[in-house]
């Protein structure tokens, strides 16, 4: 069992994620909330939270043990794809709510919450740390 108080990164490796995941960087004013768990027999989700006053930003992570499919609701606007360390992570927004998604190893990641496209790609460039 996990508190608030536990470093993701180290959350995350406990359960064997050893890729590049988490960012380093994201707007100003966000602090992390927590990581919660769900533990299923096909994956194991990480919802990690950081919040700014009454904005959010959500992180997904799920470990996948066979191949699956994400769907994301989005508006009538193509996703735009920006490539960093190797891995294709698209960005889309969805009304005000900007969507980062990608897979890595069996990972399956997005990122979601109040922030701009450039914001997205700084937020990318920083999981790889630049």
């Amino acid at each position: 069992i996990y508190s608030k108080e536990d470093d993701p990164r180290e959350v995350l490796r406990d359960y064997g994620v050893t890729e590049d995941v988490l960012p380093n960087w994201l707007p100003d004013g966000y602090q992390y909330v927590g990581i919660e768990i769900s533990d299923m027999p096909t994956r194991v989700t990480f919802y990690i939270s950081y919040v700014n006053g009454d904005r959010i930003i959500q992180m997904t992570i799920s470990m996948l043990s066979n191949t699956s499919v994400y769907t994301f609701e989005k508006d009538k606007e193509d996703a735009a794809v920006y490539e960093a360390n190797g891995i294709r992570h698209y960005i889309m927004q969805n009304f005000d709510i900007t969507n980062i998604m990608w897979t890595t190893g069996n990972s399956e990641c997005s990122i979601s919450g109040y922030f701009s496209v450039e914001e997205a790609q700084n937020i990318i460039d920083s999981i790889y740390g630049s």
